[in-house]
């Protein structure tokens, strides 16, 4: 079964990695603080955050691997679908 562990970094900048078994894959993602303001959230809730972006990004995905650095700014700004699904997967 597949892990998905998210490390903070910096402001904004984490690490998420996804273990499964001994292999381990890592990439950067970026959270701004604005799409957690939007979502009425706190920098505690980063993690939560995260997890569920990168859960619907791979749902909604055509089967290709996560890239190596995902700005989630970026999407939550530009995709109105993907603001409507995230803010409806974090109120259930």
């Amino acid at each position: 079964m597949t892990e998905m562990v998210v490390i903070p970094m910096s402001s904004g900048e984490y690490v998420l990695q996804f273990q499964d078994g001994d292999h381990v894959t890592d990439h950067r993602v970026d959270l701004s603080k604005e799409m957690l303001t939007e979502l009425g959230r706190s920098p505690d809730d980063a993690r939560e955050v995260i997890r569920a972006s990168i859960q619907l990004l791979m749902e909604d995905g055509d089967g290709t691997p996560l890239a190596p650095s995902v700005d989630l700014g970026s999407r939550w700004g530009g995709d109105r679908g993907f603001r409507e699904q995230l803010t409806d997967r974090l109120r259930a």
